[in-house]
């Protein structure tokens, strides 16, 4: 019991300094995002232009593979982020290993979310990032139907 608390006062701590952090800019910094085939091949690219646009002093680390593997860089916290297929994290967000962060309006045809690790908090880069897809009116670019694209999500 007491190690759990000890978890919340340490997120709370690292909560406050990348508040403080994200108050005074985003002057230098590390975005790790993921982002499927499909994903990261049509909504990736433009997402990370438009925030580049808007951080050119955040380096940002892409990293594109199946869903699977995506996965697997997210869990092991070789991405911070990640766009990826609904179907693809389920199961890790059923165990309450991947959080999803909501993000309207939703791409479509596929669903897809953005998701991170539910054990860390999003660093200020990441907060950014989060940003851009949600003051978005549509999404850059369009996901192709199911059946036209791979299956990796």
């Amino acid at each position: 019991m007491l190690a759990e608390y000890g978890k919340r006062v340490f997120l709370l701590a690292e909560e406050a300094v990348a508040a403080v952090q994200q108050v005074s800019g985003l002057a230098t910094g590390r975005l790790p995002v993921g982002g499927s085939t499909t994903v990261g091949t049509y909504l990736l690219p433009a997402l990370l232009a438009r925030y580049r646009e808007r951080h050119p002093a955040i380096e940002c680390d892409i990293f594109v593979g199946n869903g699977e593997a995506v996965q697997e860089q997210l869990l092991g916290g070789g991405t911070g982020l990640a766009l990826i297929s609904e179907h693809a994290v389920r199961e890790d967000v059923r165990a309450g290993r991947l959080a999803v962060l909501p993000v309207e309006p939703a791409p479509r045809p596929r669903p897809v979310s953005l998701v991170h690790r539910r054990d860390r908090l999003l660093s200020p880069a990441e907060r950014a990032f989060l940003a851009l897809p949600r003051e978005l009116r549509h999404w850059p670019g369009e996901l192709p139907a199911p059946e036209t694209a791979g299956t990796d999500g």
